[in-house]
């Protein structure tokens, strides 16, 4: 027989994975449909120079800085992170959960492009991309997939700093992405949101006494 609070923890997590779907699929309504457009204009001028959209009104050091950040977003940095997880995981016999982190990190790698694909959402012009991007932009995949990844590898760690320490590391991947210019902010709002939703389905599974 199930133990009740394990019951309760599962559906919880899978009550939480539903309201991050339902919060994705209205924040997509909403960039989407051009409700948010102003909100995701403010979003990539407030930090510009009013006569010069590639100039910054804060210092330049930023930049560098935010195309770091955005660096570790990376698919060429997450991909490696998390194999890394999965043989650690494997290496210390705790099978389950290295599946369950190869399982989430890889169904979210091809959930991504056909996500792109579905939603076939402009990029903010070139005028504003302080990096160069081309592919379709809601969501984010980097929001998305750092979302999914670092909190799950913190999450497993076993030590709820490093939980808290992947979450605030997507974040901060996220905001990158519109202050270079490339992504909307309800972009990143998206990816965020679907990742969330991903690393409550993945825990939801994992979850027992």
């Amino acid at each position: 027989m199930a133990d009740p609070g394990t019951v309760s923890r599962r559906a919880g997590l899978a009550l939480a994975a539903g309201i991050l779907l339902l919060l994705f699929a209205l924040d997509a309504w909403w960039a989407l449909s051009g409700a948010s457009d102003r909100i995701d204009h403010f979003a990539l001028v407030w930090l510009r120079d009013p006569g010069d959209a590639r100039t910054l009104r804060v210092p330049a050091w930023t930049l560098q800085v935010a195309i770091a950040i955005t660096s570790i977003g990376a698919a060429p940095i997450r991909a490696p992170a998390a194999v890394a997880g999965v043989v650690w995981l494997f290496v210390a016999k705790r099978r389950r959960e290295a599946i369950a982190l190869f399982v989430a990190v890889a169904s979210a790698a091809i959930a991504l492009p056909l996500t792109k694909i579905g939603f076939a959402r402009a990029r903010p012009d070139l005028i504003w991309q302080l990096v160069t991007e081309k592919k379709a932009s809601f969501p984010s995949g980097h929001a998305f997939g750092a979302a999914v990844t670092f909190p799950l590898l913190g999450l497993l760690a076993g030590r709820s700093f490093w939980m808290w320490a992947g979450i605030v590391l997507a974040f901060a991947i996220g905001l990158s992405r519109v202050f270079l210019g490339v992504h909307w902010l309800s972009d990143v709002l998206g990816g965020w949101l679907l990742g969330g939703a991903w690393v409550c389905a993945t825990v939801a599974v994992l979850a027992r006494r």
